[in-house]
Protein backbone atom coordinates (compact mmCIF):
# COMPACT_ATOMS: atom_id res chain seq x y z
CA UNK A 1 0.00 0.00 0.00
CA UNK A 2 1.57 3.28 -1.07
CA UNK A 3 1.19 5.89 1.64
CA UNK A 4 2.85 8.67 3.59
CA UNK A 5 2.48 6.30 6.57
CA UNK A 6 5.57 4.23 7.39
CA UNK A 7 4.04 0.85 6.69
CA UNK A 8 6.08 -2.35 6.81
CA UNK A 9 6.72 -4.33 3.64
CA UNK A 10 4.36 -7.03 4.88
CA UNK A 11 1.55 -7.08 7.42
CA UNK A 12 1.19 -9.95 9.87
CA UNK A 13 -2.27 -9.41 11.27
CA UNK A 14 -4.83 -10.70 13.72
CA UNK A 15 -8.49 -9.85 14.19
CA UNK A 16 -8.74 -9.07 17.90
CA UNK A 17 -12.36 -7.93 17.96
CA UNK A 18 -13.37 -10.64 20.42
CA UNK A 19 -10.68 -9.95 23.03
CA UNK A 20 -12.65 -7.52 25.22
CA UNK A 21 -15.65 -9.82 25.36
CA UNK A 22 -13.55 -12.90 26.08
CA UNK A 23 -11.67 -11.16 28.88
CA UNK A 24 -14.95 -9.95 30.40
CA UNK A 25 -15.97 -13.62 30.43
CA UNK A 26 -12.82 -14.48 32.36
CA UNK A 27 -10.56 -15.63 29.54
CA UNK A 28 -6.80 -15.40 30.03
CA UNK A 29 -4.07 -15.96 27.47
CA UNK A 30 -0.78 -17.83 27.58
CA UNK A 31 2.20 -17.70 25.26
CA UNK A 32 3.97 -20.75 23.83
CA UNK A 33 6.00 -21.03 27.04
CA UNK A 34 2.76 -21.33 29.02
CA UNK A 35 3.29 -17.91 30.62
CA UNK A 36 0.18 -15.79 31.10
CA UNK A 37 0.48 -12.48 29.25
CA UNK A 38 -1.57 -9.74 27.69
CA UNK A 39 -2.90 -11.14 24.42
CA UNK A 40 -1.70 -8.10 22.47
CA UNK A 41 1.83 -8.66 23.73
CA UNK A 42 1.63 -12.33 22.80
CA UNK A 43 0.76 -11.44 19.21
CA UNK A 44 3.30 -8.61 19.07
CA UNK A 45 6.07 -10.84 20.39
CA UNK A 46 5.13 -13.41 17.76
CA UNK A 47 5.59 -10.91 14.93
CA UNK A 48 2.09 -9.50 14.43
CA UNK A 49 2.10 -5.82 13.48
CA UNK A 50 -1.52 -5.00 12.65
CA UNK A 51 -4.82 -5.61 14.43
CA UNK A 52 -8.23 -5.55 12.79
CA UNK A 53 -11.40 -4.53 14.62
CA UNK A 54 -14.95 -4.76 13.32
CA UNK A 55 -17.34 -1.89 13.92
CA UNK A 56 -21.11 -2.31 14.02
CA UNK A 57 -23.37 0.73 13.77
CA UNK A 58 -25.70 0.21 16.76
CA UNK A 59 -25.58 -3.42 17.91
CA UNK A 60 -28.31 -3.31 20.58
CA UNK A 61 -27.98 -7.09 21.01
CA UNK A 62 -24.41 -6.90 22.35
CA UNK A 63 -22.15 -4.53 24.25
CA UNK A 64 -19.23 -5.22 21.94
CA UNK A 65 -17.97 -4.04 18.55
CA UNK A 66 -19.77 -0.71 18.98
CA UNK A 67 -17.71 2.48 18.79
CA UNK A 68 -17.08 2.62 22.54
CA UNK A 69 -15.77 -0.94 22.58
CA UNK A 70 -13.67 -0.38 19.45
CA UNK A 71 -12.03 2.65 21.07
CA UNK A 72 -10.81 0.46 23.94
CA UNK A 73 -9.40 -2.03 21.45
CA UNK A 74 -7.64 0.55 19.31
CA UNK A 75 -6.10 2.12 22.42
CA UNK A 76 -4.65 -1.23 23.47
CA UNK A 77 -3.41 -1.92 19.96
CA UNK A 78 -1.62 1.41 19.72
CA UNK A 79 -0.09 0.95 23.17
CA UNK A 80 1.49 -2.21 21.79
CA UNK A 81 2.70 -0.56 18.57
CA UNK A 82 0.18 -2.19 16.26
CA UNK A 83 -1.11 -0.61 13.10
CA UNK A 84 -4.90 -0.57 13.12
CA UNK A 85 -7.34 -1.74 10.46
CA UNK A 86 -10.92 -0.67 11.16
CA UNK A 87 -13.60 -2.76 9.45
CA UNK A 88 -16.85 -0.84 8.92
CA UNK A 89 -19.65 -3.40 8.59
CA UNK A 90 -22.25 -0.66 7.96
CA UNK A 91 -24.75 -2.81 9.82
CA UNK A 92 -25.99 -3.44 13.36
CA UNK A 93 -24.81 -7.03 13.06
CA UNK A 94 -22.65 -9.29 10.94
CA UNK A 95 -22.36 -8.28 7.30
CA UNK A 96 -21.20 -11.08 5.01
CA UNK A 97 -21.96 -12.70 1.63
CA UNK A 98 -25.23 -14.03 3.04
CA UNK A 99 -26.59 -10.77 4.40
CA UNK A 100 -25.93 -7.03 4.23
CA UNK A 101 -28.57 -5.68 6.60
CA UNK A 102 -28.90 -1.91 6.69
CA UNK A 103 -28.66 -0.33 10.18
CA UNK A 104 -32.18 -0.12 11.60
CA UNK A 105 -31.83 3.65 12.05
CA UNK A 106 -31.35 4.04 8.30
CA UNK A 107 -34.16 1.74 7.24
CA UNK A 108 -36.59 4.58 6.36
CA UNK A 109 -34.23 5.75 3.59
CA UNK A 110 -33.19 2.33 2.27
CA UNK A 111 -34.73 3.12 -1.13
CA UNK A 112 -33.44 6.71 -1.29
CA UNK A 113 -29.92 6.30 -2.65
CA UNK A 114 -29.03 9.99 -2.44
CA UNK A 115 -30.13 10.32 1.18
CA UNK A 116 -28.47 7.05 2.08
CA UNK A 117 -25.19 8.13 0.49
CA UNK A 118 -25.27 11.33 2.56
CA UNK A 119 -25.97 9.34 5.72
CA UNK A 120 -23.12 6.96 4.94
CA UNK A 121 -20.74 9.86 4.31
CA UNK A 122 -21.74 11.58 7.56
CA UNK A 123 -21.49 8.42 9.64
CA UNK A 124 -18.08 7.44 8.26
CA UNK A 125 -16.81 10.99 8.78
CA UNK A 126 -18.13 11.26 12.33
CA UNK A 127 -16.47 8.01 13.36
CA UNK A 128 -13.12 8.98 11.88
CA UNK A 129 -13.15 12.51 13.29
CA UNK A 130 -14.08 11.23 16.75
CA UNK A 131 -11.31 8.65 16.68
CA UNK A 132 -8.84 11.23 15.38
CA UNK A 133 -9.75 13.70 18.13
CA UNK A 134 -8.97 11.04 20.74
CA UNK A 135 -5.69 9.98 19.13
CA UNK A 136 -7.20 6.69 18.00
CA UNK A 137 -7.32 7.15 14.24
CA UNK A 138 -6.96 3.89 12.29
CA UNK A 139 -4.21 3.48 9.74
CA UNK A 140 -6.40 1.61 7.27
CA UNK A 141 -10.15 1.21 6.90
CA UNK A 142 -12.19 -1.50 5.25
CA UNK A 143 -15.41 -0.03 3.86
CA UNK A 144 -17.92 -2.83 4.13
CA UNK A 145 -17.36 -6.42 5.09
CA UNK A 146 -17.28 -9.18 2.48
CA UNK A 147 -19.28 -7.06 0.08
CA UNK A 148 -19.63 -9.33 -2.92
CA UNK A 149 -23.32 -8.39 -2.79
CA UNK A 150 -25.09 -5.03 -2.67
CA UNK A 151 -24.55 -3.17 0.61
CA UNK A 152 -27.19 -1.69 2.91
CA UNK A 153 -30.12 -3.95 2.07
CA UNK A 154 -33.38 -4.78 3.79
CA UNK A 155 -34.19 -8.43 4.45
CA UNK A 156 -33.12 -11.06 1.93
CA UNK A 157 -30.37 -10.19 -0.52
CA UNK A 158 -31.51 -8.47 -3.68
CA UNK A 159 -30.23 -9.79 -7.00
CA UNK A 160 -28.93 -8.77 -9.42
CA UNK A 161 -26.71 -6.12 -7.89
CA UNK A 162 -27.78 -2.57 -8.62
CA UNK A 163 -24.33 -1.35 -9.59
CA UNK A 164 -25.36 2.28 -9.83
CA UNK A 165 -26.66 2.27 -6.26
CA UNK A 166 -23.72 0.24 -4.98
CA UNK A 167 -21.09 2.49 -6.55
CA UNK A 168 -22.76 5.68 -5.28
CA UNK A 169 -22.83 4.33 -1.72
CA UNK A 170 -19.31 2.91 -1.68
CA UNK A 171 -17.84 6.02 -3.31
CA UNK A 172 -19.62 8.14 -0.69
CA UNK A 173 -17.79 6.27 2.07
CA UNK A 174 -14.51 6.50 0.14
CA UNK A 175 -14.96 10.27 -0.21
CA UNK A 176 -15.59 10.56 3.52
CA UNK A 177 -12.28 8.84 4.28
CA UNK A 178 -10.38 11.00 1.81
CA UNK A 179 -11.93 14.23 3.11
CA UNK A 180 -11.24 13.31 6.73
CA UNK A 181 -7.66 12.45 5.86
CA UNK A 182 -7.17 15.77 4.12
CA UNK A 183 -8.83 17.90 6.79
CA UNK A 184 -7.31 16.14 9.82
CA UNK A 185 -3.87 15.80 8.28
CA UNK A 186 -3.76 12.14 9.32
CA UNK A 187 -3.77 9.89 6.28
CA UNK A 188 -6.08 6.88 6.48
CA UNK A 189 -5.63 4.29 3.76
CA UNK A 190 -8.51 2.38 2.17
CA UNK A 191 -8.05 -1.35 1.91
CA UNK A 192 -9.09 -2.85 -1.42
CA UNK A 193 -11.86 -5.28 -0.60
CA UNK A 194 -11.38 -8.65 -2.33
CA UNK A 195 -15.12 -9.21 -2.00
CA UNK A 196 -16.15 -6.12 -3.95
CA UNK A 197 -17.60 -8.36 -6.63
CA UNK A 198 -17.36 -8.93 -10.35
CA UNK A 199 -18.82 -7.30 -13.40
CA UNK A 200 -19.88 -10.15 -15.69
CA UNK A 201 -21.44 -10.06 -19.12
CA UNK A 202 -22.10 -12.37 -22.02
CA UNK A 203 -20.55 -11.80 -25.42
CA UNK A 204 -20.69 -13.30 -28.84
CA UNK A 205 -17.58 -14.69 -30.52
CA UNK A 206 -15.32 -11.95 -31.79
CA UNK A 207 -12.65 -9.44 -30.76
CA UNK A 208 -13.35 -6.87 -28.04
CA UNK A 209 -11.20 -3.98 -26.86
CA UNK A 210 -11.68 -2.44 -23.41
CA UNK A 211 -10.24 0.82 -22.12
CA UNK A 212 -10.16 1.04 -18.33
CA UNK A 213 -9.24 4.17 -16.39
CA UNK A 214 -8.39 3.72 -12.72
CA UNK A 215 -7.59 6.50 -10.23
CA UNK A 216 -5.87 6.06 -6.86
CA UNK A 217 -6.16 7.90 -3.53
CA UNK A 218 -3.67 10.55 -4.65
CA UNK A 219 -5.49 11.55 -7.82
CA UNK A 220 -3.16 9.72 -10.18
CA UNK A 221 -4.78 7.96 -13.10
CA UNK A 222 -3.77 5.06 -15.27
CA UNK A 223 -5.48 3.93 -18.44
CA UNK A 224 -5.18 0.38 -19.67
CA UNK A 225 -6.34 -1.02 -22.97
CA UNK A 226 -7.01 -4.74 -23.21
CA UNK A 227 -8.14 -6.76 -26.19
CA UNK A 228 -9.99 -10.03 -25.67
CA UNK A 229 -10.53 -12.54 -28.45
CA UNK A 230 -13.45 -14.90 -27.89
CA UNK A 231 -13.55 -18.08 -29.91
CA UNK A 232 -16.87 -19.67 -30.89
CA UNK A 233 -18.25 -22.02 -28.26
CA UNK A 234 -20.41 -24.96 -29.34
CA UNK A 235 -22.41 -25.23 -26.12
CA UNK A 236 -22.93 -21.89 -24.39
CA UNK A 237 -22.12 -18.17 -24.70
CA UNK A 238 -18.76 -17.33 -23.11
CA UNK A 239 -18.76 -15.15 -19.98
CA UNK A 240 -16.11 -12.52 -19.25
CA UNK A 241 -15.42 -11.63 -15.63
CA UNK A 242 -13.85 -8.26 -14.81
CA UNK A 243 -12.91 -7.80 -11.17
CA UNK A 244 -13.61 -4.35 -9.72
CA UNK A 245 -12.00 -3.78 -6.32
CA UNK A 246 -13.13 -1.36 -3.67
CA UNK A 247 -10.82 1.63 -3.30
CA UNK A 248 -10.50 2.33 -7.02
CA UNK A 249 -12.85 4.18 -9.30
CA UNK A 250 -13.62 2.57 -12.62
CA UNK A 251 -14.83 4.87 -15.35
Amino acid sequence: IGSQNSFPDFFFGADLSYVNEMEDCGAVYFNTNNIQKDVYKIFANSGANIARFRLWHNPSWTNYSNLSDVKKSIKRAKENDFFVLLDFHFSDTWADPGKQLIPSAWLPIVDNTSALASKLYDYTSEVLYELNDEGLNPDIVQLGNEINTMILQEGDLEWPINWTRNSILINSAINAVRDCSRISGNKVEIMPNPFSGKVSFEAEAGEYTFELTISDDYGSKATMTRTVVIEPEPNMPPVIDMVVRQGSELN
